[in-house]
């Protein structure tokens, strides 16, 4: 999450469902579970934290500005898919059965928003115990899977908080409007980019930043 963005790091998580637990979920908290994007903050911020609840496991990752501007966002973007996968590898025991199912993981399928696999190295087959596992990638994703859709809302919601987190915390970062744009080029935080120049979690590779550079 946060591609778009001229600010704060790109953001991605990766979640494995508990199916028991999920049909268990009333009707209307299922249809919670899509494309981040469609949602309002609060309706996130709920989605997630059942998310969080019911799902096996889930793991976030960020690649900060500085990286982006240095490797491009889209291997960028890339590379916080990988770490979150393989951490979420770390964290999960493919090697027993959950406590909700007696089924044991003999392959494991790896679903990818976008149009690119990840390639994932032998780091994460041995967190998986050396299982077989293959991958597929999907555009839109977040609108076709509900595991690719759980991921995407824990990334945003993730990534939202914590840029509203830096506003509060840091006084460096107050007067950008982060808590409201998120880090977003919209015409206030290009006004404010304007006004107070470019700071240390600002993209300087994105146009609307390299040009306050070259003045």
């Amino acid at each position: 999450m946060g591609r778009g963005c001229i600010a704060g790091p790109v953001v991605a998580a990766a979640v494995m469902l508990d199916i028991p637990q999920l049909n268990q979920l009333p009707h209307h908290h299922v249809q919670l579970i899509c494309d981040s994007k469609s949602l309002k903050e609060k309706q996130r911020n709920t989605a997630a934290h059942l998310i969080k609840k019911i799902c096996r496991g889930y793991a976030i990752a960020s690649i900060k500005p500085h990286i982006i501007d240095q490797i491009g966002i889209h291997q960028a973007s890339i590379k916080a898919m990988q770490q979150a996968t393989i951490k979420l590898a770390r964290t999960c025991n493919f090697s027993q059965p959950h406590h909700s199912t007696t089924e044991y993981f003999s392959d494991i399928l790896v679903c990818i928003d976008g149009r690119f696999p990840l390639n994932l190295a032998d780091e994460f087959s041995a967190n998986c115990h050396n299982r077989h596992h293959r991958e597929i990638a999907i555009i839109k994703g977040d609108q076709e899977l509900l595991c690719i859709g759980a991921a995407s809302i824990i990334a945003k919601a993730h990534r939202d908080s914590a840029i509203k987190r830096m506003e509060r915390l840091f006084p460096q970062y107050a007067g950008y409007g982060f808590s409201s744009h998120v880090g977003y080029p919209t015409p206030a935080h290009k006004n404010a980019l304007q006004r107070r120049g470019v700071s240390a979690i600002h993209r300087r590779s994105y146009a609307p930043v390299k040009s306050l550079l070259n003045i």
